[in-house]
C-alpha cells in the first residue's frame, strides 16, 4: 500500500480524482494546473500527486476547522450584528485576496460558495475545490458551470461567464456571513433561479450602509460591465480595515512562530548539553577501565641501597638477616588487583614477617610489621589494617 494513502492525517488529506479515460485525465489535470498556478496563503495548498489504480490523488492541506457553511449555521447566525459584520469584513477580505490571485492568472473559479471556503487549523480563511475553475485565455467569456444557486445571470441567460462571476457569487457569501441569509433564496428552485437571472435581491438590512452598501449593490448588477472590480472592493474603507486586522494577525502569529522557534532551540541545546555530558561521562569511565585493566611496571623506591637492589618489576632483599626493609611501589595504586610474589631462597630454619600495606598506612619511627601487624596464621604473612598509630 502507498505510503500517502492514508486519506486524512494532522497536516493533510487525500482528494481521489478518476483517471481512466482521456476525459477524466484531462479534468484532473487541469485542476491540479489551477492549484499549481494559485498556490498562496489564501488558497489550500497542494502538498503532492501521485497515481494509485485508477485514481489521480492530490494531497491537500487538511483545513481542520471545516468550511463556510458550518461556520454561518452553527456558529456566525447565533452572534449579534456587530459581531457578524467584523466576521462578514475579516472573512470577506481573505476570499477577495484568495480571488485576487485566480484573476490575475486570468483564472474564474465558477464554483465559489460558503462550502469550498474552508478554515485551517488557525482559522485562516482559504479557497477551495478549483475543479471547474478555468483560465479564461483570449475569450471574453467561457462556459457556465457551478453551483444553481451561486451562478450569475449570465449563467442562465447566456449559459455563459467571466471574471466577473466570480465577484456575483462573493457578493451573495459576503451578505450572507453578515445576515445568514441568501439574498436570492425564494421557496423554490425555480424561483430562485428566476429572482438571480433579474437581479432582483432581498433588501438589504439597515445596518449595512454607506460604501460597502453601494458595492454590494454593484456585485449584484445583471450587467457584468457594472459590477465592481476586486481592487474596487479591496479599497473601501472596511476591507482597508480588515486588511489592517489581518496584518496585525499575522505579525502577531509570526512573533509567536519566532519565540516557539527560539524555545526549540534552547530546548535542543539543554538535549545536547544532556548528551554530551552522558557521552563524556561513558568516556571517562571507559578510560577509567582501560586504566585499570593496563598493567602497570611499577618502579621501587627504596631508602638505603644496603636493603636490596631492583631490576625492572622485581626487588631483591639483601642477604643480611640484620637488615629490616620498607620498599614503596610508585606509581601508587589506586584500583585494580595487584598481586606480589615473595620468593624465599636459601633461608631454610629462618621465619620471616612480611608486610603488605596501602598508601594510608602511616608506621611510627623505628616500627615495622613485627610491631603493628596481625601475625597470619603461618606467621610469615602480616597483613596491615588501613591506618596505623
Amino acid at each position: 500500500m502507498h505510503p500517502k494513502l492514508n486519506p486524512q492525517t494532522d497536516n493533510e488529506i487525500i482528494k481521489r480524482l478518476p483517471y481512466i479515460t482521456e476525459k477524466n485525465k484531462k479534468i484532473a489535470d487541469e485542476e491540479v494546473s489551477m492549484l499549481n498556478k494559485v498556490q498562496s496563503k489564501f488558497t489550500v495548498k497542494l502538498i503532492d500527486t501521485f497515481t494509485e489504480g485508477l485514481d489521480l490523488c492530490l494531497v491537500l492541506e487538511y483545513c481542520s476547522k471545516g468550511n463556510l457553511r458550518d461556520v454561518i449555521e452553527k456558529r456566525l447566525k447565533q452572534m449579534n450584528v456587530q459581531e457578524r459584520m467584523m466576521r462578514g469584513f475579516t472573512y470577506g477580505y481573505r476570499i477577495l485576496m484568495g480571488m485576487n490571485i485566480l484573476h490575475q492568472q486570468q483564472i474564474v473559479h465558477r464554483d465559489l460558495k460558503p462550502e469550498n471556503i474552508l478554515f485551517d487549523k488557525d482559522g485562516q480563511v482559504k479557497i477551495a475545490d478549483f475543479g471547474l475553475a478555468q483560465k479564461m485565455m483570449s475569450k471574453s467569456y467561457i462556459p457556465a458551470a457551478g453551483t444553481k444557486n451561486y451562478a450569475p445571470p449570465e449563467a442562465y441567460t447566456q449559459n455563459r461567464m467571466n471574471i466577473q462571476s466570480d465577484i456575483w457569487a462573493f457578493g451573495i457569501i459576503f451578505v450572507e456571513i453578515i445576515t445568514g441569509v441568501h439574498p436570492f433564496e425564494a421557496q423554490s428552485q425555480e424561483e430562485t433561479i428566476k429572482n438571480i437571472s433579474s437581479g432582483s435581491f432581498k433588501p438589504l438590512p439597515n445596518y449595512i450602509k454607506g460604501g460597502i452598501r453601494e458595492l454590494i449593490e454593484q456585485m449584484f448588477k445583471v450587467d457584468t460591465e457594472k459590477r465592481p472590480s476586486i481592487q474596487k472592493i479591496l479599497e473601501c474603507d472596511v476591507m482597508q480595515l480588515a486588511a489592517e486586522i489581518d496584518r496585525q494577525k499575522e505579525k502577531k502569529n509570526k512573533e509567536k512562530m519566532l519565540k516557539l522557534n527560539a524555545l526549540t532551540e534552547v530546548e535542543k541545546s539543554v538535549v545536547e548539553i544532556a548528551r554530551l555530558k552522558l557521552e563524556l561521562e561513558q568516556k571517562e569511565e571507559m578510560i577509567a577501565d582501560l586504566k585499570r585493566k593496563i598493567p602497570i611496571s611499577p618502579k621501587f623506591i627504596i631508602p638505603d641501597e644496603k636493603h636490596g637492589t631492583s631490576y625492572q618489576n622485581k626487588f631483591t632483599h639483601t642477604y643480611s638477616f640484620s637488615v629490616d626493609c620498607t620498599v614503596a611501589i610508585d606509581p601508587v595504586v589506586t584500583d585494580g588487583i595487584v598481586r606480589i610474589d615473595f620468593v624465599f631462597e636459601k633461608q631454610d630454619g629462618y621465619n620471616f614477617m612480611i608486610g603488605v600495606a596501602d598508601q594510608s598506612c602511616v608506621f611510627k619511627s623505628g616500627n615495622g610489621p613485627s610491631v603493628d601487624g596481625t601475625v597470619g596464621s603461618d606467621t610469615s604473612i602480616l597483613q596491615y589494617p588501613e591506618t596505623l598509630n
